[in-house]
């Protein structure tokens, strides 16, 4: 759907009838009907953005949707800001060594290079699923993240899902921290 324009900065906008039964017109019987109901229908205006070139600034730091904003699907927009946050905390524990105050914005800065990669991948898999991971994998390599990407067996949801919240965050900023000592 085109972008209106006078939708920006409202949290809904009166939408048409036609449009709401042309977007539902493959859904289940049921919930066209539902639609159908709707005295008026109204359109959420979502829109999202890229993420910040870096969320580090000295020792100040933004995390959560105030750095990579996530659309209000797959249930990212609270879980990567977990993420990082327990993250930053295994960064700033100081698990090779103890970080001063004067040490704490290298730190953040590796934990940036940690964190944003990943994060930039959920975006964008979120943003445009259901398209297959093979047709994002060199868009999400470009963004710097390496690890490993959810397959396209089963139920493409279901993989995604797995790996949203099968990753262990902490553990993986332990092993980074330990190889880039930290």
């Amino acid at each position: 759907m085109e972008t209106n324009r006078d939708a920006i900065g409202k949290w809904s906008v009166e939408g048409s009838r036609a449009e709401l039964q042309k977007l539902t017109e493959n859904f289940h019987p049921v919930v066209k009907k539902l639609c159908e109901l709707a005295v008026t229908p109204l359109l959420w205006t979502i829109c999202c953005r890229e993420p910040l070139a870096s969320c580090v600034k000295g020792r100040a730091v933004a995390i959560g949707d105030a750095c990579h904003p996530h659309l209000p699907h797959h249930g990212q927009g609270a879980a990567a800001a977990a993420e990082d946050a327990a993250s930053l905390g295994v960064f700033l524990s100081g698990v090779q060594q103890p970080v001063t105050p004067s040490g704490v914005p290298a730190v953040l800065r590796r934990w940036e290079s940690f964190r944003l990669p990943r994060v930039k991948a959920i975006q964008l898999i979120t943003i445009t699923f259901p398209m297959p991971i093979e047709e994002l994998e060199s868009k999400i390599r470009a963004l710097g993240y390496h690890g490993v990407l959810p397959q396209n067996v089963d139920s493409h949801e279901k993989m995604i899902t797995r790996w949203l919240f099968g990753y262990d965050v902490e553990a993986e900023a332990a092993k980074y921290c330990e190889v880039f000592q930290v």
